[in-house]
């Protein structure tokens, strides 16, 4: 039996994801993911002392996951922001606006609409970011392995393909 697994059924998975998670578009041709963040957050600096990531995708319905593995630029302020920052969500803009960092402890435990937070759009703005990734490597795990009747999984490199043989 022999199957595919590539970009585009992980990028598939990812997509399924995006209610649940950041993940904002998956783009099969480019293999570019975008994810939304607090500028503020920890993993926002660390990508950019070090843009090398690992994302891992899980499908509950299917227990499909995918480790993808790519490199990434974060954007904030520039145009790039600037128009994701126009499609997005209000929920999204309260969640900018809001003083207290992600992480940052809080005194007691309160709604979120009730954490101090700035009236001014451009304040929310400033601490708004794209995490774009461009992906390198897929792996399958031992999961979709299974249901697909592998035994052993080749990288196919540059086309982010898996040739599935038994």
């Amino acid at each position: 039996m022999s199957g595919r697994f590539d970009v585009a059924d992980a990028l598939a998975v990812a997509r399924r994801a995006i209610a649940e998670g950041q993940l904002r578009s998956a783009e099969a041709r480019s293999r570019r993911l975008e994810f939304h963040s607090d500028a503020r957050a920890d993993k926002v600096r660390e990508i950019e002392r070090d843009s090398r990531v690992s994302v891992l995708f899980w499908d509950p319905v299917d227990a499909i996951e995918a480790r993808l593995a790519g490199t990434a630029v974060v954007h904030r302020g520039d145009k790039a922001a600037r128009a994701a920052w126009e499609r997005v969500s209000s929920l999204w803009r309260m969640a900018c606006a809001v003083d207290a960092a992600p992480g940052e402890a809080l005194d007691a435990a309160q709604r979120f609409d009730a954490l101090a937070a700035s009236t001014d759009d451009a304040v929310a703005f400033e601490r708004f970011a794209i995490i774009a990734v461009d992906v390198t490597d897929i792996e399958p795990n031992a999961a979709l392995a299974e249901q697909i009747g592998e035994h052993a999984v080749q990288d196919r490199g540059a086309d982010l393909a898996f040739d599935i043989v038994t």
